[in-house]
């Protein structure tokens, strides 16, 4: 992990905890009823920088990337949100709150060397 992928990921946690984002499910980033909604990884995506934008009338958003979204985030984070010991998609979805979901994040990052 470098150290620009561990300040992301403390960010994220970060993020998780500040209430700043509304927790959805199945989708990065929703609006439903006037109300915009990510999931935890769609959270680590705006945090950062990444931009959106609404991809219909359904109120689901895309992020601007290449490739897989779960590459993106390990490349912003050094972590693999799919490892079992994360598994943060399937966690989120099953009705993990944020809290939850930043300590196990947490518990994945590892000290900080020096």
């Amino acid at each position: 992990m470098t150290p620009e992928q561990r300040a992301n990921a403390v960010k994220w946690v970060e993020a998780l905890r500040s209430g700043r984002y509304t927790q959805g499910e199945r989708y990065l980033k929703m609006e439903q009823d006037g109300v915009v909604q990510h999931c935890a990884v769609g959270a680590l995506l705006e945090e950062c920088g990444l931009r959106s934008q609404p991809l219909g009338t359904d109120g689901a958003y895309r992020f601007d990337y290449d490739g897989y979204w779960w590459d993106v985030a390990q490349d912003l984070t050094g972590l693999d949100p799919y490892d079992v010991k994360l598994d943060i998609p399937v966690r989120n979805d099953k009705g993990w709150t944020f809290e939850q979901l930043a300590d196990v994040i947490e518990k994945a990052i590892p000290p900080e060397e020096g």
